[in-house]
Order: structure tokens, then C-alpha cells, then sequence
């Protein structure tokens, strides 16, 4: 247990024990001299004590309160770069052959890796092809459809052209109103009635003229003048007689006549009447009739509406199977090319071949999502560190501000240190392996030409942080171990 300086028990001074006493001496010399003063200390031996002490007390001060580096240690991990590692994949589940390459090997970009051979491809082209028989029948009965439907839409598309015509051609007869020749001739007609019926209004105007004449000479012969003239003998009786008579006729005639004329007048009155009644039948006709046209054409444009949809729809059916069976003839040339030979295996650049289990592989079927082998190129490794959450606080302090210096010692002997600098810190605390500690992981990169450092090796790292007294990191480190208790 570490004590405080104030629990610390108090010392004080014993004197040894273990000191022998003196003994006299049996045998006294005869001439013994008595025995002389001890010497005493000059005065000046005692201020040179004091400024001794008092020297190494400055020093241990001067030292105490002197700056030094402090570094953070942790385990550094070796990996490449994540952008320089190629996983090498298969494109179809198959086993491998054999392998032209060893773990740790050097190769080149398109150096053969390995030999692989697909397997179980007979049922998946028979699948494919399956798949592509298919797609394709459909594809042609698309076709065949769409070439119905546009026939249908060509005929429709006349239907309605010719509809659309008969309603414009009907509609300009109608919009030329009496201009039109059936309603001309009515009118025209209506015109030659009304003309006869003023040729016997103005006839019967005559013959009223006439019978009003008649009537006015019959009032004259019944004046008392008239009479009188009778009387006197100036008149013949018998030639008044008869001239009353012719007139009398005359007025019968002339009534007979009117009334003829009247009846005339009705009689046409009645065909004008019929006339513009059937005038207004072929105006009331015309309207159905280019009711009837339009309804004919939205009938057409309505029927064609389904049908464009329907081809619409087969166009959209064609486009869909066409990449699809592209696709599918792909497949199935690709599935027959990997049948016929051998898969030969080439490296995508140039590295080294960090996959360890590779004669474990070989006759192991291997799916699309495992790697084969993986490929790295290691002129470049990154170190990641971890360190722990007491003193993550000094790196984050000073990342950024200034460059972060650490040395490496790789944990093999024969290996030399080596110093590199911090280039990254991931934000994200994570827990060590045995879930107690927070460690937070920051990383360097160096040069590995030389290809002295393995991947998944690891090395002791000390990262320089800042440089504080002596007293503080002191104390620093003794409330770090004391923390572990609390």
C-alpha cells in the first residue's frame, strides 16, 4: 500500500545496538602513555559540509524543476496502407487447382496466381439459358403485339381523321346558316309564297277599291236627289233598274272575289307558316345532326385511348426485356467460356501475397464474397498505436498543433528502432481485449522498402508529447498508479 506523507508514521533517532563494548586489555603495557586529547574540527570544515549540502540540495531542485519529454507509450500494429491491399475474388463459386504463388511471396501486376476450375456450371448455363429462352418468346410476343396495336392504331387514327373531317365540313355548313342550299331552297320558297301572297293582297286591295266603288255608286242612287230625279222622270225607272242590277252583280262578284282572295291569303299564310316551321326542323336537324358528328368523334378519340396505354405499356415490356437479355447472353457466354477451360488466376498489381492459408484452399470451394488470396503492396506500412485514455489527452493536445514524433521498436531482436511521426487519430475510444481499458488508437506511416516489417507485426511505440518539469511528470505517473486503486 503507498502512504501519504501525512499517514506516514514520524521518525526518531535510536542508537545501534549492535556496537561491541570496549574490553580492557589484560595485558597493559608496563609504559602505557596517557591517552592525548581528541583533535577538534576547524570551523571551516563545518561551512564546507554546509555548502555541500546546501549545493546538492540546489541541484536536486534545479533538477526536480527542469523540463523533460514526456512519452506515451503503447502497441504498435503493423499493417499496408488500406488503399494498397487487393482482395482477389472470384466471379462464380469454384475450387482452386493449384497455387503458383507462397505466403510472403514478391509478385508483379498480371503474374499468374492461381488455377481455378468452376464447378456445378453445367446446371447454372442450362438455368441461364432457361431464363434467356424465356425472356426472349416474350420479347417477340411483345413485338407482335406492338406491331397489332399499332395497325389498330393506325386504322383508329384514320376512323377518327375521317370522323374529325365530317364534324369540320358539317360544322362550316352550319356555321354558313342560310347560306346552306337546303335552307336557301325553303327560303327561296318562303320568298315566292310571300310574293304571291302581296300579288293578291294588292289584288284584293283592287277588287275592295272596286267593291267600295260599287258601293258608293249604289248609296248615290239612294240619295233624295237621285230619287227625286226618279220622280221628275229625269231617270229611266227601267234603265236604273238595271244599271242597280249590273252593279248589284258586280258587288256580288267582287265580294265573291275578295273572299277567294282571303282564302288565297290564308292558304299561303298557312305554307309560309309550314315553310319556316320546316326551316327551323333542318336548323334543329343541322344541331343533331353536329352533335351527332362530335359525339362520333369523341367515341373515336376514346377508343384509341386504350389502346395507345396498351402500347405504351408493350413499348415499356420491350425496353425492360432487351437489357435484361443482354444481360442473360452474357451471363451465358461468360458461364460457357469459364466451362470450356480453366480459370486462370492473374495478380491486379504488384505486392505481396499476405494471405497465410493457402495450401488450405486448394480443392475448397470458394464462393463470390471470399477472397482467394489477397494482395497488398508493403512499400508503405501503417502503425497503429493504441494507447490508453489517461494519456490520450496529452496527444490531442498537441495533434495538430505540432508534428507528433515516435520511435519504434519492433518486438523482433534482430530489428533496428526506428522513428517515424503521428498522421492520424481516430475520435472513437474502443475497448482493449479484456473489455477494462479505453484505448485510443492513432496512427504513423513509414517507409518498408526494405521490407523489414511483416503485416499483424507489432513493436513497443513512445510518442514524444511535450516537455514538462520533472516534479510534474512525477507526479503525474504516481497518480496514474494510484488511480488503478480508486
Amino acid at each position: 500500500m503507498i502512504m501519504t506523507s501525512s499517514s506516514r508514521p514520524s521518525l526518531k533517532a535510536v542508537p545501534p545496538t549492535n556496537i561491541p563494548s570496549k574490553q580492557p586489555e589484560k595485558n597493559p603495557s608496563p609504559s602505557r602513555e596517557p591517552a592525548s586529547p581528541p583533535p577538534e574540527i576547524p570551523h571551516s570544515a563545518n561551512k564546507l559540509r554546509t555548502g555541500a549540502i546546501a549545493l546538492i540540495l540546489i541541484a536536486g531542485g534545479v533538477y526536480i524543476l527542469s523540463p523533460a519529454t514526456i512519452y506515451v507509450k503503447g502497441i504498435a500494429h503493423f499493417e499496408p496502407r488500406e488503399n494498397q491491399v487487393r482482395g482477389i475474388f472470384l466471379d462464380f463459386p469454384g475450387k482452386v487447382k493449384q497455387f503458383w504463388v507462397n505466403y510472403g511471396e514478391e509478385v508483379e501486376k498480371e503474374q499468374l496466381l492461381a488455377d481455378v476450375e468452376a464447378i456445378a456450371l453445367e446446371s447454372e448455363i442450362t438455368q441461364k439459358k432457361a431464363q434467356l429462352q424465356e425472356k426472349q418468346a416474350q420479347l417477340e410476343t411483345q413485338k407482335t403485339q406492338i406491331t397489332v396495336l399499332e395497325a389498330e392504331l393506325m386504322r383508329e387514327g384514320q376512323k377518327i381523321a375521317i370522323a374529325k373531317r365530317r364534324e369540320q365540313d358539317f360544322r362550316t355548313k352550319l356555321n354558313r346558316g342560310i347560306n346552306a342550299p337546303e335552307m336557301q331552297k325553303i327560303i327561296q320558297e318562303i320568298n315566292s309564297i310571300e310574293t304571291r301572297l302581296m300579288n293578291i293582297k294588292s289584288e284584293r286591295a283592287k277588287l275592295v277599291s272596286q267593291f267600295q266603288g260599287i258601293n258608293n255608286i249604289l248609296k248615290e242612287y239612294d240619295t233624295t236627289a237621285m230619287q227625286q230625279l226618279q220622280k221628275d222622270g229625269a231617270i229611266s225607272r227601267i234603265s236604273l233598274t238595271k244599271e242597280l242590277t249590273e252593279l248589284e252583280s258586280k258587288k256580288v262578284a267582287l265580294q265573291a272575289q275578295i273572299q277567294q282572295q282571303d282564302r288565297h291569303t290564308l292558304d299561303i299564310q298557312h305554307q309560309i307558316r309550314a315553310k319556316s316551321a320546316e326551316l327551323e326542323l333542318l336548323q334543329e336537324n343541322r344541331q343533331e345532326r353536329l352533335q351527332e358528328r362530335q359525339d362520333e368523334l369523341i367515341s373515336q378519340v376514346a377508343d384509341i385511348v386504350p389502346l395507345r396505354q396498351k402500347l405504351a405499356a408493350a413499348k415499356i415490356t420491350v425496353e425492360n426485356l432487351i437489357p435484361v437479355i443482354e444481360t442473360l447472353e452474357s451471363e451465358v457466354k461468360k458461364l460457357e467460356t469459364l466451362h470450356s477451360q480453366n480459370t486462370i488466376i492473374k495478380s491486379p498489381l504488384t505486392g505481396t501475397v499476405i494471405t497465410p492459408d493457402l495450401p488450405q484452399k486448394i480443392g475448397q470451394k470458394i464462393t463470390e464474397d471470399k477472397p482467394v488470396l489477397t494482395i497488398a503492396n508493403l512499400d508503405e506500412m501503417v502503425a497503429t498505436i493504441a494507447i490508453t485514455q489517461g494519456d490520450a489527452g496529452l496527444v490531442k493536445k498537441v495533434f495538430g498543433k505540432r508534428e507528433l514524433p515516435v520511435k519504434l521498436k519492433p518486438r523482433e531482436i534482430e530489428i533496428a528502432a526506428f522513428e517515424s511521426s503521428i498522421k492520424d487519430i481516430e475520435p472513437v475510444f474502443d475497448r482493449d481485449e479484456s473489455g477494462q481499458k479505453q484505448l485510443m488508437r492513432v496512427r504513423a506511416t513509414f517507409n518498408n522498402r526494405d521490407r523489414f516489417l511483416s503485416p499483424n507485426s507489432e513493436a513497443d511505440a513512445s510518442i514524444a508529447v511535450e516537455r514538462l518539469p520533472r516534479y510534474r511528470i512525477w507526479w503525474r505517473e504516481i497518480w496514474k498508479q494510484l488511480r488503478q486503486y480508486f
